[in-house]
């Protein structure tokens, strides 16, 4: 499903997620599941390395 999202579109979304600590932030070392139909990406905030999520619907 990841793949199926288009390059650019894929590094808008990892240059786009909230941290608790930072806010607006990158995504970095993250994996990626589909749960409930939706792609889930866990990782570290790119600024703080606190843990972070992405759910793209």
């Amino acid at each position: 499903m990841w793949l199926g999202i288009p390059a650019s579109t894929r590094a808008m979304l990892l240059e786009n997620v909230y941290c608790r600590h930072c806010r607006v932030t990158t995504i970095v070392d993250f994996r990626g599941s589909v749960k409930r139909g939706y792609v889930v990406l866990e990782g570290q905030c790119g600024k703080c390395g606190a843990d972070v999520a992405r759910l793209i619907d």
